[in-house]
């Protein structure tokens, strides 16, 4: 899709928040040299010094702007990506401290290289007893620098991920409250016009007239259009339900519209079996086989309806291909529509769907694959 989701992530307030910070610490060590100056501490501004805590703070501003752009991504991740985040953060901050300590440690070694000279006299005549030069000691590796320079970027790399998920948050609060307002719409429109009094009366006169023909295939009729009404009536004001629901939905509904269909019309439908524990959001698929039905049928053309389901791990994919029959005047009432559709799954999925439709030539052909495993409608409904 090249257009992008209406409820996706924009970093763009996060971003000018991260540069006012570092500006505020980039200020910092001129304003303590301007109080100073002003203050008669010094005597004169050393911008040798401003210069020096600049160039003290930019492995941390590298670090940050790294981390931020490169490394967070893996942490807001699914799977297994955190225990490359954690690798490769603490490669990050390895390099960070290696940079930082190599003018430190090339400084200890000239010391470590210079002689120091002893003398050793008496306490009372003052003679000298000794005199000689030795090295002088080598500190300790592990020191307060390297310990205090770690927790600092540490910290800096906290204050990114506390940042980013603040962000994060609001931005799926502001989703949440869209998809509730963009739900609530496509029910009340589902109610108003999909299962609508045209749609029964259809229904209706094409059972009346199978029962003199076919009174077994009208009970059937009649069941499936109650199981149609239940499911709309009640199931649709659920966040979820489960894909052997919608499963069922989309039969019976093609079932009651195969009623009024002559023996020109080819439809055939693959489901998966077993689908129970699979949840997802209702009334995903309804508006493509709408659409067939309302489009890709006619009484004097052959016309030919392919539709199916598929589980492939985590994805869930549909598909449909049907022959497409010009007609004039389109209906603005007909369902709620593939605009409002994509509206819907941009909301639910924002990172995660794909919908292909291919409007080209004598065949309508849609495939949409949406993630069901650990997918975002279930993250901010939690």
């Amino acid at each position: 899709m090249d257009r992008k989701p209406e409820g996706l992530y924009d970093g763009g307030v996060e971003r000018r928040v991260y540069v006012a910070l570092w500006g505020i610490v980039a200020l910092l060590p001129l304003a303590v040299q301007g109080y100073e100056y002003l203050m008669g501490t010094d005597a004169e501004f050393e911008m040798d010094k401003v210069v020096k805590t600049w160039l003290g703070i930019l492995p941390f501003f590298v670090l940050f702007w790294v981390h931020d752009l490169c490394l967070l991504r893996l942490l807001m991740r699914r799977g297994r990506s955190k225990w490359l985040y954690v690798v490769s953060t603490v490669a990050a901050i390895t390099v960070m401290m290696v940079v930082i300590d190599m003018p430190h440690r090339a400084h200890r070694k000239g010391r470590e290289r210079e002689m120091r000279e002893v003398i050793v006299t008496d306490v009372e005549t003052g003679e000298v007893l000794r005199h000689f030069t030795k090295k002088r000691e080598p500190r300790p590796t592990i020191n307060m620098f390297v310990i205090t320079n770690v927790v600092f970027a540490l910290f800096v790399v906290c204050i990114n991920i506390a940042v980013r998920l603040y962000f994060r948050g609001v931005s799926n609060r502001r989703r949440i409250a869209r998809l509730e307002a963009e739900n609530t719409s496509t029910r009340l429109q589902y109610l108003k016009y999909q299962i609508n009094p045209h749609f029964f009366m259809n229904t209706l006169n094409n059972i009346h007239a199978l029962i003199d023909v076919d009174a077994e295939r009208a009970r059937d009729a009649v069941i499936e259009l109650s199981k149609l009404m239940r499911y709309v009536l009640y199931e649709i004001d659920k966040d979820e339900v489960t894909l052997r629901q919608e499963v069922d939905f989309l039969y019976n509904y093609i079932e009651l519209m195969r009623i009024r269909l002559t023996d020109n019309v080819k439809i055939n439908v693959t489901m998966p079996a077993d689908v129970a524990d699979i949840k997802l959001p209702p009334l995903l698929f309804i508006p493509f086989v709408e659409n067939i039905f309302k489009h890709g049928v006619s009484y004097r053309e052959p016309s030919v309806i392919d539709v199916s389901l598929s589980v492939d791990g985590e994805n869930v994919t549909f598909r449909s291909r049907n022959s497409v029959h010009a007609k004039g005047g389109g209906d603005s009432h007909h369902g709620i529509g593939l605009e409002n559709l994509r509206r819907r799954l941009d909301l639910l999925y924002p990172r995660g769907y794909v919908l292909d439709i291919d409007s080209e030539g004598p065949v309508f052909a849609v495939r949409l694959t949406i993630p069901v495993g650990n997918n975002d409608v279930k993250r901010i409904y939690d």
